[in-house]
This record gives C-alpha cells, sequence and structure tokens, in this order.
C-alpha cells in the first residue's frame, strides 16, 4: 500500500495517500524538514565544538555560498551567458574578502614570523593591503567597462549592480560575525541560536496554529507563528544564556584564532556579566517554593527536580548550606539574551521578508535547491547576516567596556600585527604628549590598562 500507513485500534492499516493532496503535501514538507534541519544542527554544533578558526572557516564558506545563489538570480537564459563575465563577478567577490580579511591573515602570518612571509610580494600585499584591493578593483572596474556588449547594458549593468549590492550585504555584514566569535564564542553562537529557535517555533506555531497570514510577501508566514516564535525565542535565549555562560570555550575573548585546533579550549577570567548574582524572589513565588520545599523534604525524586530546575533556570529553594530560602540566582548575559531575543523575534524577521520580496521579484521560489525542504543557503541565512550586524553594534555599545568608538576602532587596530601596533601605540603616545598631557597620567594609564 502507497504511503505511510497509520495503525488504528482494529489493527487496520490507514494509507496517508486517503487524506487529502494539500494535506499530504504539507506533512510530507514538514517531514523532510525536520530531518534537514537535524542534519544541518547536528553539522553546526559539531563545527562550533572545533573551535574559532573553524567557525570563522565555515562563515566564509557561508558567505560565499550566499554571493553565488545571489548573483546566479535571474541567469535563465543561456542567450546571456558572456565570456568571462562571471569570472569578473567572482573577482569582485575574492577582492572584497581580501580586503576584509586579507590584512588580518598575513599579520597573523607576520607575527609567526613564518618564512613565505620574507618574501617581497607577501610583504608588499600585507603592508600595502589597502592600495592593493584599489588596484585590483580598478583593474576589475575597467575590465568590466571594456566587456560591455551593446545589446546586453541592461543585463551586464544589472549584473554589476547586484554583485556589489550582495558584496556590501553579504561580505559586510559576515565579517561581523568573525568580530563577534573573537570577543567569545558566546556571541556567535547565541544569535545564531536565537535566529534558529525562532524560525522552527514560528514554523511550529505556525504550521499547527496559523490562520492569519503576516505578509503577502511570505504566505506561509503567519501572525501566530510570529508572536509564538517570539515567545518561544525570549525564553529560550534566557535561559540557553546561563547554559553557556558556565563554559569558558563560550565567555573567554580569543583575538588569535591560529593557535587553537580541533576541540579548541579557552581560559580566562569571567567578565562580570558571566558572574553570578543573587537576587531576591517576589513574595508569593518564595512562598510557593518554600512549601514545595517542605513536601521536597520527604520526597527525593521531588528534591532531584527542584535541584536540576536550580541549575538550569536559577530559580533555587536551597542554598548550599541547605537552609531553605529561595533566591533567583543569574547572570547579566541573560538580561543582554533577552535584547538579543527580542531583535531576534520582531526585527531580523525582516531579513527574511527581504529576500522572499527578492525572490518574488525574479520568480524563483527559492535561492537554489541544495537544503531539502529548505531551498539553499541564502533562505537560511536571511536573518543571520541582519542578526550578525545587530550583535556587533549591541556588543560595543552595552557590553565592552570601551566607548562604541574605541570599540569599533579595536576591532580594526586586532587586525594589525604585532609591530604595526607598537607603532601605533607610540604615536598615540606622541600625540597625546603634544597635546601637553603629562607623563605620569599617561603612564598611570598604562598601569590601569595592565590591571
Amino acid at each position: 500500500m502507497g504511503g505511510v500507513a497509520l495503525q488504528t485500534k482494529e489493527r487496520k492499516s490507514v494509507s496517508v495517500d486517503a487524506f487529502p493532496k494539500p494535506l499530504r503535501g504539507k506533512w510530507k514538507s514538514f517531514i523532510v524538514r525536520l530531518w534537514t534541519t537535524v542534519a544541518m544542527l547536528s553539522a553546526f554544533f559539531g563545527i562550533i565544538s572545533a573551535g574559532h578558526l573553524w567557525v570563522s572557516i565555515l562563515i566564509i564558506s557561508l558567505e560565499t555560498a550566499i554571493f553565488k545563489e545571489v548573483v546566479q538570480l535571474g541567469q535563465v537564459s543561456s542567450k546571456k551567458e558572456l565570456p568571462f563575465f562571471r569570472t569578473l563577478s567572482w573577482c569582485f567577490f575574492f577582492t572584497a574578502l581580501y580586503f576584509v580579511y586579507g590584512k588580518a591573515v598575513l599579520a597573523n602570518f607576520e607575527d609567526r614570523k613564518l618564512w613565505f612571509m620574507k618574501s617581497y610580494p607577501l610583504r608588499f600585499f600585507f603592508i600595502h593591503h589597502t592600495f592593493v584591493c584599489f588596484s585590483l578593483y580598478c583593474a576589475l572596474f575597467v575590465a568590466f567597462v571594456l566587456s560591455l556588449k551593446p545589446s546586453q547594458y541592461a543585463y551586464q549593468f544589472g549584473v554589476f549592480a547586484r554583485v556589489h549590492v550582495a558584496i556590501l550585504i553579504v561580505v559586510l555584514q559576515a565579517h561581523f560575525m568573525v568580530l563577534n566569535t573573537r570577543q567569545g564564542m558566546i556571541w556567535f553562537l547565541l544569535p545564531v541560536s536565537l535566529v534558529i529557535v525562532n524560525d522552527i517555533f514560528a514554523y511550529l506555531v505556525g504550521f499547527f496554529f496559523g490562520r492569519t497570514k503576516l505578509t503577502s510577501l511570505s504566505p506561509k508566514k503567519t501572525w501566530e507563528g510570529y508572536i509564538g516564535g517570539g515567545i518561544a525565542t525570549t525564553i529560550f535565549g534566557y535561559f540557553f544564556a546561563r547554559i553557556l555562560g558556565r563554559y569558558p570555550l563560550m565567555y573567554c575573548p580569543k583575538l588569535d584564532f591560529m593557535d587553537c585546533g580541533f576541540f579548541c579550549s579557552a581560559s580566562c577570567k569571567p567578565s562580570p556579566i558571566f558572574t553570578c548574582f543573587r537576587k531576591e524572589l517576589p513574595s508569593f513565588m518564595r512562598q510557593f517554593l518554600i512549601r514545595l520545599g517542605r513536601h521536597a523534604e520527604s520526597s527525593p525524586y521531588l528534591h532531584k527536580i527542584l535541584d536540576a530546575c536550580c541549575s538550569a533556570t536559577g530559580i533555587c529553594v536551597w542554598w548550599k548550606d541547605g537552609s531553605l530560602d529561595p533566591f533567583l540566582d543569574f547572570i547579566p548575559m541573560q538580561i543582554h539574551s533577552i535584547f538579543l531575543s527580542l531583535f531576534a523575534s520582531i526585527i531580523a524577521p525582516f531579513g527574511g521578508f527581504f529576500a522572499s520580496g527578492l525572490k518574488r521579484a525574479f520568480k524563483v521560489k527559492d535561492f537554489a535547491n541544495l537544503i531539502p525542504g529548505h531551498g539553499g543557503v541564502t533562505d537560511r541565512m536571511d536573518c543571520q547576516l541582519l542578526m550578525g550586524l545587530f550583535t556587533y553594534v549591541y556588543l560595543i555599545n552595552f557590553v565592552l567596556r570601551n566607548t562604541p568608538d574605541v570599540g569599533n576602532l579595536m576591532s580594526l587596530v586586532l587586525e594589525l600585527s604585532t609591530a604595526e601596533q607598537l607603532e601605533l601605540l607610540q604615536e598615540l603616545y606622541q600625540l597625546l604628549r603634544e597635546k601637553s598631557i603629562p607623563a605620569d597620567v599617561l603612564q598611570q594609564v598604562m598601569n590601569e590598562s595592565s590591571t
């Protein structure tokens, strides 16, 4: 009998093929999406455990796949294939990658005193990084102008614009995700997980309870899924941040990725936002937990449940000495996670709506057919890029100890070699001395920064 068989109490089988065709298609799509989601999550957390370097490689690989899908959008007619035109698009992309990542990679090689960094070409590419990037762009720009064909002007300029928009949106925003990872893996894993959870629960709530359409750009999205996904994401984010905040690999900054291989470990003193604080609970909750704790004294099973609840949620009944006095144990990172969750639930989905509008403009269902039930990489990453940018902006404005502009500059300073950083320090010292700042004040600042 065709289809999936459902067993009744009378042991008779009922084929799913007997269900209405729209219902069969809906459940088939659900099952395919479920299995591919499990596979993607397994691979994702495997890469997370491998360490910061492999996460960065993952980000660059994903942005390469997104660029490929976006540029190929609308290339449906063989008559518009032009010699070397696609190659030009990829040359623009790799020039952008070199502009964003090349300096940091070469600076790392320079600090490690690798033998090939002594060669003149590589040293020129390292020291004159911006000039090399500009020269490459000019050469590609001239090549593009020379490649223009009278009968293909509209098509060629359309692809040229799409390439530059893709570079601006994809490469630049993905770079912020790498910068977030440097401040601690949690600043990459938590935002990504929030978007994933929001996507999953918005789909599930919409699948089972969705009635009211959210936007014409994406007919399958519903208000019920949008709201339900937001609630689930906020709850998940609050508790997941607490779990991640226990592990040094998550909260320790990692400014150098090259010293960390598979199953990377890290050690550092936790910053204040990862230090536990204890707060009093509202009186009605305290009274309830006190009663529950008294019952648990005669029930070992309930006692274990309450202990597990304390470890997972921070809502505790007993102190370490065993005294019955309920309290809330939390880390400030959980408060930050609420703001990240709200953005992932309210604003980030509009990245998906934007992508849906783009697909409708080109009359395609998905950006690609790479992932069964999900479409292409862009279909899964459309919200992640916007989320990564927000995380970076939030991080330098409300988390790092520096002022926002200094935090932004620090991300650039980290891409310099050690020799260049020392040169920058010397220039800053000279600049401050010219502003008549006493040497003892500068020395005091240096002493404070070293403690």
